[in-house]
């Protein structure tokens, strides 16, 4: 039994009668709009309010492509390449202006970071839609609309992610280094009734084999620290989105997703598991690593069951254990038992201060219902094959997450990726505030079913050209084909389905 898309369908054979009608294509911005600046909205941003921060960029976006794409064709690209230019200058002025304070203005309650968010986001909309009109000719579509809101508000949460401490969870894990170092306790089993003021210094719960590693690195210049694990976490995340398929132009693009971009920020290894996450496909025995850093992630390795890759997890397995023993001298078996009893102040100080919960389930619903919806999108995920597979283990892990920030929500993407082009813009637009919640749930559920619905799912239709993938087939990764992907009778593409029925599984 499967519970993905029929084994004899292709990209290609997909009916026709799945390609967006006008009416609907233009539905998907305004509805995603009134969501966001009606139901969905976030406080100002730096004084702005939020409406002007997400409709404005959107309008000098339509200005800007539309204005452009009346141009007679012989002067469409060196008017749209001297506007582009025109606005750049005039934003990098503005912002030596206000940085510099050489102009005041007298009746504005603004201040500087209020315009230069203005004249980034609104002069950026100005320059995308005159850039987008120079090359195609065309006024905007509906769905490089929906793009746009979908940016726009990406950033805007980006924006005030910023405003957060800079590489906090990278100081926690400093902080924890330091105290090993120093044969100072690294857990406690005391269970908080109130969050820290100094969000660093909540209990450190990542296992012991991580303690020698933190340990260096908390023995080295903290600038340093900072600066190489955050180049090095922005290009984890890269290598993820080219394993999952992503094109080069889109790349930057789905950079500015907040769970991605708040991994980065803050400093989480969040970044570093995703690209664990990412190899899985390619290089299976990695799937076993991770839990050494969060448990949940343990979940993934089902996959190398379910896909009987047996070799895949005996290396795996023994490279956790070898790991574990070479770390056992020294940190102790003291520290282990410490660490056991951490987790468990832990869990009881997470139900004290539940905003500590994030966005876990379990906070909305309860442990018990948490528990049981987590084991169904587990057994959903086992029932499948391959690659869908393996992206429906990926939101199983998120489901159990006993804590849960925007990081966590990272391996979504390649669920998220599976969505035909104008449901991905949509889900992303009608999510990026983050305000409520329990839409990313009803979100997370729609991906567990999606593969059966076809017109939730990219497919090859016409909304291909603003899909970060685009054609299925056409990349590799995980919407692309490897060799245990084609049929050998058909030659076709099985996509997403692991090996071919004929092909004793590969470890």
């Amino acid at each position: 039994m499967s519970l993905g898309p029929p084994s004899g369908a292709s990209s290609d054979q997909r009916p026709a009668k799945l390609a967006l009608s006008p009416l609907l294509a233009w539905l998907l911005p305004i509805v995603a709009a009134v969501y966001l600046v009606r139901f969905a909205a976030a406080p100002s941003v730096f004084g702005i309010p939020y409406p002007l921060v997400i409709l404005g960029p959107v309008a000098t976006f339509l200005v800007g492509s539309i204005a452009i794409s009346l141009i007679p064709a012989p002067h469409r690209l060196r008017v749209s390449t001297a506007v582009i230019a025109l606005v750049l200058a005039a934003a990098a002025v503005a912002a030596l202006l206000a940085v510099t304070r050489i102009v005041h203005l007298p009746h504005s309650s603004l201040g500087i970071s209020a315009l230069v968010t203005i004249g980034l986001l609104y002069g950026g909309g100005i320059v995308a839609g005159a850039g987008l009109a120079g090359a195609s000719g065309r006024p905007p579509t509906a769905l490089a609309v929906l793009v746009a809101l979908a940016v726009v508000a990406m950033l805007a949460t980006d924006i005030r992610l910023i405003g957060t401490l800079f590489n906090r969870d990278l100081l926690l894990y400093l902080h924890a280094g330091a105290a090993f170092l120093n044969h100072q306790p690294v857990y406690t089993d005391a269970v908080l009734t109130s969050a820290p003021a100094d969000p660093t210094l909540l209990p450190f719960v990542y296992p012991p084999v991580s303690l020698p590693f933190l340990a260096v690195l908390s023995a080295l210049p903290r600038p340093l620290v900072g600066a190489a694990w955050s180049i090095l976490a922005t290009a984890a995340l890269v290598v993820s989105l080219r394993r999952f398929g992503v094109r080069w132009p889109w790349v930057p693009i789905l950079l500015i997703w907040p769970p991605l971009l708040q991994g980065v920020w803050t400093g989480n290894a969040n970044s570093f598991l995703l690209l664990l996450f990412a190899l899985g496909p390619f290089a299976p025995s990695v799937l076993v690593l991770p839990p050494l850093v969060k448990l949940q992630l343990g979940i993934d390795t089902l996959w190398l069951v379910r896909e009987r890759r047996w070799r895949s997890l005996v290396r795996g397995l023994v490279a956790v254990g070898v790991l574990v023993l070479v770390t056992l001298p020294i940190v102790g078996i003291d520290a282990w038992q410490d660490w056991l009893r951490g987790l468990s102040a832990f869990a009881q100080t997470a139900a004290n201060i539940r905003p500590i919960e994030g966005l876990a389930l379990t906070r909305y619903v309860g442990p018990a219902t948490a528990i049981v919806l987590a084991g169904v999108v587990i057994v959903i995920a086992l029932l499948r094959r391959g690659r869908e597979s393996l992206a429906t283990l990926g939101l199983a892990t998120i489901a159990t997450s006993p804590t849960l920030y925007l990081h966590g929500l990272s391996p979504a993407m390649p669920a998220l990726l599976r969505l035909r082009g104008a449901a991905l813009w949509f889900v992303l637009a009608m999510t990026a505030s983050f305000i409520r919640g329990r839409d990313w749930w009803l979100l997370l559920a729609i991906l567990v079913v999606a593969p059966l619905i076809p017109a939730l799912v990219d497919v090859g239709q016409d909304d291909k050209a603003v899909h970060p993938i685009g054609r299925s087939g056409i990349l590799g990764g995980w919407s692309g084909s490897s060799p245990g992907d084609i049929d050998s009778a058909s030659g076709e593409l099985n996509l997403d389905r692991g090996p071919a029925p004929n092909r004793a599984p590969s470890a």
